[in-house]
């Protein structure tokens, strides 16, 4: 879950985005949403697609 966890942060930190994250027995909890929006952005949407990618990758 970690290393899933640090791969999500790479795709955040590059986005300039940043998701809530919660690791509980191995298993990872994602989410997304523009604080200064309050709202579900187009780059939260973006940034969901990457960490998609990244879980379907393994």
């Amino acid at each position: 879950a970690i290393a899933f966890i640090n791969r999500i942060a790479e795709k955040a930190e590059a986005a300039d985005h940043h998701p809530d994250l919660e690791n509980h027995y191995g298993r990872v909890r994602v989410g997304l949403h523009t604080w200064s929006e309050n709202a579900v952005t187009d780059k939260d949407i973006a940034l969901a697609r990457e960490i998609e990618t990244v879980a379907r990758a393994g």
